[in-house]
Order: C-alpha cells, then structure tokens, then sequence
C-alpha cells in the first residue's frame, strides 16, 4: 500500500508512472490511499490509461484507490 495522503499529486503520478514502467507486461496489485476524491479520480484515470482496472473505496474520511490488472507496454 501507498500512503499518499502527505504526498504531493504530482509526485505520486510519478511515483506509480515508474511502477508501472517497471511492472510492464505483468499483473500489478497496488492499493494506494489519499486523501480527496478528486485526487483519487485522477489516479484512477492514469491507472485506466496504463491499462488497469480500479477500485475507489471511502474509509474514515480517506479514499482508497485499488489498482489491479496487467500493465500495458509501450
């Protein structure tokens, strides 16, 4: 699991574009909490564009965002 509720947005783009680079081809199961629904919305869309299905689940005033599926290359 991310905890990304003191990280910037930006940054955890980032931090999930080289996980996934990393994980290119393969089957990736990534929980990521945040702490605004617009946050999770977006980190829902750059999963979807990777080529992953996401899940978005409110728990005590955060938001988990879970991220499954196989990374798409290129």
């Amino acid at each position: 699991m991310i905890d990304a509720r003191e990280i910037e947005l930006l940054d955890l783009l980032l931090q999930l574009k080289d996980l996934f680079a990393a994980q290119c081809g393969l089957e990736v199961n990534v929980d990521v909490l945040v702490g605004d629904f617009r946050d999770s919305k977006k980190i829902s869309a750059f999963a979807a564009m990777s080529g992953c299905q996401t899940e978005i689940q409110e728990r005590d005033g955060c938001y988990l965002v879970r991220i499954t599926g196989s990374i798409c290359c290129g």
